[in-house]
């Protein structure tokens, strides 16, 4: 009997214990689905449920591309500059303002010389020294892109000397695009004229033969 009795009580709190298992499972099952449903910011219904196959694919598809869209507003205005009360943080958005200007002038010399809001401005740069930023010094880019990190990502000062002296290379590089593109514009009807005399050297000289 006490051996009966012993085995029955195990198998009892076998039983006991599986059961135990299961209800923590489903327990954490609901809070964890009850989680999900909380942090969830997107509709619990479907967008386009009810929708036709191809526009729920267009849908989820221009849905994706909103993730990717960047933008770089303007920061300073009339507005803003008499509503922001510390100096530096004046300084470090007139900065960033300032690139953008630097940027619609080398898209202006040169259509190619276009930067994505999401793109590195050293590399940027650094790849326009070929072609419209030729004449310029590397050591002049660099000292652009410090000042430029250092008014939008370091915790140390910024200062009006600081955005003095970056608003002098951003003038520099302003001027050498413009000059690379005079520069380019004169050179383009010599290269017209001797590739037409090249022509019609190749031409008479064919005829003559």
């Amino acid at each position: 009997m006490i051996s009966d009795f012993s085995g029955a009580t195990i198998v009892i709190f076998i039983a006991l214990g599986a059961l135990v298992l299961v209800l923590l499972f489903i327990f954490a099952k609901r809070q964890i689905m009850r989680f999900a449903l909380r942090s969830r910011r997107g509709p619990h219904v479907p967008i386009g449920h009810s929708a036709p196959r191809w526009l729920r694919k267009e849908i989820e598809r221009r849905l994706d591309l909103v993730g990717r869209i960047k933008h770089e507003p303007k920061l300073v205005s009339e507005a803003s500059s008499a509503d922001t009360p510390n100096p530096e943080t004046l300084c470090r958005m007139q900065a960033m303002d300032d690139l953008k200007i630097l940027e619609i002038q080398l898209q202006t010399a040169d259509p190619k010389a276009c930067r994505m809001p999401n793109e590195n401005l050293r590399p940027f740069l650094m790849a326009q020294l070929p072609g419209i930023l030729k004449t310029c010094q590397p050591k002049t880019i660099h000292l652009l892109c410090d000042l430029y990190e250092r008014a939008r990502f370091s915790p140390d000062g910024f200062s009006s000397n600081h955005l003095e002296n970056y608003r002098e290379l951003v003038a520099n590089l302003v001027q050498i695009s413009q000059m690379n593109k005079s520069s380019q514009a004169n050179s383009s009807p010599k290269i017209a004229m001797t590739t037409k005399m090249k022509k019609k050297k190749e031409t008479t000289a064919s005829t003559s033969l």
